[in-house]
């Protein structure tokens, strides 16, 4: 694995990590999630940890450009939904 490879596997698991646990406050707050597949939280906390970890892990090893824009597009992606989360989550905090 490469060095830039590393720490953006370890970020994008580290944001990966942020959505679960916004999603699991946003779940306790009374949102309802609308991904069919991620309904049943058990479902939600494995896929998470574990497909996303794997297939990050199995992306970083790939040497093809495809797979490092790939994860450069996926960074970006998390950024976005990590700060999507934060600010809906302030936003539930003051109408609750």
């Amino acid at each position: 694995m490469k060095k830039m490879n590393h720490s953006m596997i370890l970020y994008l698991f580290l944001s990966n990590l942020i959505d679960l646990a916004c999603t699991l406050l946003a779940l306790q707050m009374g949102v309802r999630e609308l991904n069919p597949l991620m309904t049943h939280i058990p479902v939600l906390i494995v896929y998470k940890l574990f497909a996303v970890g794997l297939l990050l892990v199995w992306l970083s090893q790939r040497q093809e450009k495809i797979a490092q824009i790939g994860l450069r597009i996926c960074t970006l992606a998390y950024t976005i939904l990590d700060i999507y989360h934060f600010i809906c989550l302030l936003w539930l905090a003051t109408i609750l």
